[in-house]
């Protein structure tokens, strides 16, 4: 939108009352910021904002959600991490170390830890061979398909070609332990079976509970191979034509992506058909074509003749030194036979879309094979973006169909293909056999895909780099912006956001900051509608017409007396494809002697009293000609770590963002853990947390000042607290009257 634009908005909680409303104008880069007060006591929940644009423009309405929330934050964090070196094999036990360290700095010794390990089947693909497949090799496009027999895709991809349950319950088991004082824990796992000569990731998560009972938890992956040696396979092309053959190259390299010649290894080309056996459609592997070959430095070539079109899968094997097996497999497509389970009765059927790249750029041109269940028919291309900008026809040959679309900037971040075939097929039983001297039935099928065309000339390369990574609470610092182009080029006056939060506040809700790439050329699908003529064609079974023909007849070949038959094979009314939901928005070092005595006695104790989450909410920062910009500002005084996060904006089309960090401490520092409410009349323990960051144990006094509580014992107590380690003081309170206790 053009700058000077009015934008509206009206905030509410979570029970729809009004929290405040207002104005803004977009500056010249399209952007706006804003703020809303909250008012004490406002109500928890979820609450939202609603935007309202120019009257004259579509989807100038906007909804965001926001949090409100009391909570209390974080003081320490946990790291999951790998103690043992990689890397790991099934026949090779791993250890797995788990660190917990307060925000601030230091330690946290002799905590609990309960740990949790489960397993899934994972992927690995040597370096510098990105062009080959190593491990099972999954069609990207079936992540994002739908529509057009959208109900029987994902049935068609994880049962019939057999990639596997992506909701299979891993199995999982617990340990438990304390940290040592360090704050860290570890722990061994053995492995056990070959992992189906694939690799296995094995996920171990953490939780630490500290002494004021506050507890976080953190995971970390540990990718199992099943041997030594990798076998990788590819081919130039997704599909080819019938008679063309199969060409597949192969390669064995170690883990390090390293080639490793002079090792025996097996590819086999089999052919994929369904066959009904014992009431239900299989899958089976015919006219298999095996290739024994010896490895090389670079990739060898095996050729498979292929000579039945239909879909292909490609296996490949190697065994290492130790006996230990690694496989991987491929499928690809072949022409002129059709793929799938045949269906008896008149239904969508699905037409499979393969494309012969990931993704594309402007000035590419698309090649698409339309696998047809019919051998031969009429198909109408409907291309969308936002909206249909294209329909064409096209015809069926031999089950096939090879469509070109070419690729224009316009495409980002990417085009939905869906494609409508009319035809007549041959009648068949339930089994798939062809019924003799049957009129062909009506047919109908569609397949839908999305082409990839990532904004990767879009992309802003941003840096944020602090003045110095640890200061004291309250210090005033500064943070420097660097953005470049993608072809790293500086930019001028990029228009960037600034702003530094409290990490521990972040984690209470997970918070990741969104890229902006992904939410101006995010996947918003597109709705297309189709109204089928064919969905309300009622077929009677073939089988049953001739016995009513029969039943019709006496044994004279007269009428029977009156016989009425009604037969409907299977109806379908109509298809509504819908699109994917849309995306939603995502150390000081103070040494001494061997004991330190560290008193309020003769000092002045300096009270943190501004603990505000955010250190700098900057929306107008601007680089200057070789796209720098740095801001100075002041620190609260909180004792944890910041997260910087920038984001960057050049014009419409181009964005970017980063993360970094700052650390605020102090060598002594004090943490109490109040009830967040009492009752009148209560009784507690109120639990303070005292962290010694220095290298020598220190004599703390420990000194508590309250409003509106009763101190049941001293008001001060004398602890050590071990070099780097923390302890906790409980002071014996109760309630005075009813209001706030400070």
């Amino acid at each position: 939108l053009a700058s000077q634009q009015l934008i509206t908005y009206t905030a509410y909680d979570p029970f729809g009352i009004e929290l405040g409303d207002g104005s803004v104008r977009l500056d010249e880069h399209g952007g706006f910021d804003l703020a809303v007060e909250l008012p004490q006591g406002a109500n928890l929940g979820d609450g939202w904002i609603e935007f309202q644009g120019p009257q004259n423009r579509d989807n100038s309405w906007h909804y965001h959600s926001f949090q409100i929330q009391e909570f209390r934050r974080p003081e320490f964090e946990v790291t999951a991490r790998l103690e043992s070196p990689g890397p790991y094999f099934v026949d090779v036990p791993a250890t797995v170390a788990v660190d917990a360290n307060y925000f601030s700095g230091g330690p946290l010794p002799d905590a609990e830890v309960h740990w949790s390990v489960t397993t899934r089947r994972a992927t690995y693909s040597p370096p510098n061979w990105s062009e080959f497949t190593f491990g099972v090799w999954t069609p990207w496009w079936h992540h994002d398909a739908y529509g057009g027999g959208e109900d029987r895709y994902w049935e068609y991809w994880e049962g019939d070609y057999g990639f596997g349950d992506p909701w299979a319950e891993p199995a999982r088991e617990t340990f438990s332990g304390l940290t040592d004082a360090s704050g860290s824990h570890y722990l061994r796992m053995d492995f056990e079976g070959d992992g189906d000569h694939l690799p296995t990731t094995v996920s171990a998560e953490a939780e630490v509970v500290d002494v004021n009972r506050q507890q976080w938890a953190s995971s970390t992956d540990v990718l199992v191979h099943a041997a030594d040696l990798y076998v990788g396979v590819r081919s130039t092309r997704t599909f080819v034509q019938e008679g063309d053959g199969l060409e597949i190259e192969a390669i064995v390299t170690d883990l390090d992506g390293n080639p490793v010649a002079d090792r025996p290894f097996k590819v086999t080309a089999s052919r994929i058909v369904e066959e009904y056996v014992g009431g239900e459609w299989t899958e089976v592997a015919v006219d298999a074509e095996t290739c024994d070959t010896v490895s090389l430095d670079a990739p060898v070539t095996c050729e498979f003749e292929a000579v039945i079109g239909g879909r292909y899968r490609i296996d490949a094997n190697v065994v290492d030194d130790a006996g230990r097996t690694n496989r991987s497999e491929l499928t690809r497509w072949v022409t002129g036979s059709r793929s799938g389970v045949p269906s008896r009765n008149i239904e969508l059927e699905n037409a499979n879309l393969v494309p012969d790249a990931e993704t594309y750029a402007a000035g590419d041109t698309a090649e698409i094979l339309v696998d047809s269940p019919f051998r031969t028919g009429t198909g109408l291309l409907v291309i969308a973006h936002n909206e249909i900008i294209e329909l064409s026809t096209f015809e069926i040959t031999d089950h096939a169909a090879v469509l070109e679309v070419p690729i224009t900037d316009d495409h980002v971040p990417e085009l939905t293909l869906r494609v409508e075939i009319v035809s007549t097929t041959e009648r068949t039983a339930d089994d798939g056999t062809v019924l003799e001297d049957i009129a062909d039935r009506p047919a109908y099928a569609s397949g839908e895909i999305r082409l990839r065309v990532p904004p990767a000339q879009r992309t802003l390369e941003v840096t944020a780099t602090p003045a110095v990574s640890k200061v004291k609470p309250g210090a005033t610092t500064s943070v420097t912006v660097q953005v470049n182009d993608a072809d790293g080029e500086p930019v001028d006056n990029a228009d960037v956001l600034l702003v530094v939060v409290d990490e521990a506040v972040l984690a209470l809700s997970g918070y990741q900051l969104l890229d902006p790439l992904e939410v101006f050329y995010r996947s918003l699908g597109v709705y297309l509608s189709a109204e089928r003529g064919r969905a309300g064609i009622v077929l009677a079974n073939p089988q049953d017409l001739l016995d009513s023909i029969r039943d019709g007849l006496g044994a004279d070949g007269a009428a029977a007396p009156s016989t009425t038959v009604a037969f409907v094979e299977s109806v379908q009314t109509g298809d509504f494809d819908m699109a994917d939901d849309m995306a939603e928005e995502s150390a000081a070092d103070d040494s001494g002697g061997a004991r330190r005595r560290l008193s309020a006695q003769g000092l002045q104790v300096a009270v943190r009293t501004n603990l505000d989450a955010l250190a700098l909410f900057d929306p107008d920062v601007a680089t200057v000609a070789n796209g720098v910009a740095t801001v100075s500002f002041d620190l609260p005084d909180n004792l944890t770590r910041y997260r910087i996060m920038a984001v960057a904006v050049d014009g419409a089309e181009r964005f970017g963002s980063t993360e970094s960090s700052i650390t605020a401490q102090l060598p002594l520092q004090v943490r109490p853990s109040a009830p967040r409410f009492l009752n009148f009349g209560d009784r507690f323990e109120l639990p303070v947390v005292v962290q010694n960051q220095t290298d020598s144990p220190a004599e703390v006094d420990v000194v508590v000042q309250t409003s509106n509580l009763s101190l049941e014992g001293p008001a001060g107590k004398r602890v050590m607290v071990p070099a780097n380690d923390r302890v906790e003081v409980r002071f014996d309170a109760s309630t005075s009257s009813v209001g706030t206790a400070r």
